[in-house]
């Protein structure tokens, strides 16, 4: 993932992973059979590790609202490589269809994460959102992403953009009364 991150998926080759994980070009060959199949198992890998963290996150909190803002909070305090990383599948699967299917299921997994922590927080009234719930988690998810996007390119720091984003969705979700935690 370092290398891919460094150099680009586009750009990354065997021997910068090789050198990176220390191990041969012939070992990495013989394992995974091509770059490309590397490149998917590895987003397929950090994908996993990401949504079984936030998931864990979501599913050990009591109430919504700190379901919601710890996966904000987990999505917001990354390294800046995790940012570039997912800006990095994001814009090659737009060129390499293998990892359309990547992109898409890791979209779904966030969204069925996102719509289950907003639908329990509208039911219970923690949430008090004139947005009907598909836009909110709509909303909430483009503000992840967009966060991501200034994570990356260094407009703002890590430990500024959870804070940052828990304000916008807590007013978003109709909880602004509350402090975001």
């Amino acid at each position: 993932m370092r290398a891919i991150a460094d150099k680009g998926a586009e750009s990354v080759r065997l021997i910068d992973v090789a050198q990176v994980a220390g191990v041969s070009i012939g070992a990495l060959q013989h394992h995974f059979g091509s770059r490309e199949a590397l490149l998917l198992a590895a987003y397929q890998l950090r994908a996993q590790e990401t949504l079984q963290a936030v998931t864990a996150l979501s599913d050990e909190k009591s109430d919504s609202w700190t379901s919601l803002a710890a996966i904000i909070d987990y999505a917001g305090s990354g390294e800046v490589r995790d940012a570039v990383l997912w800006i990095e599948l994001c814009a090659s699967a737009f060129r390499m269809p293998t990892l359309r299917p990547t992109v898409d299921e890791i979209n779904a997994t966030w969204n069925a994460l996102i719509s289950e922590v907003v639908e329990r927080g509208l039911a219970d009234g923690t949430f008090t959102s004139s947005l009907r719930p598909e836009l909110l988690v709509e909303a909430i998810d483009a503000i992840i992403d967009g966060m991501l996007v200034a994570i990356a390119s260094g407009r703002t720091g890590g430990e500024d953009a959870g804070p940052q984003m828990l304000e916008v969705i807590a007013r978003l979700a109709g909880v602004s009364e509350r402090v975001p935690t």
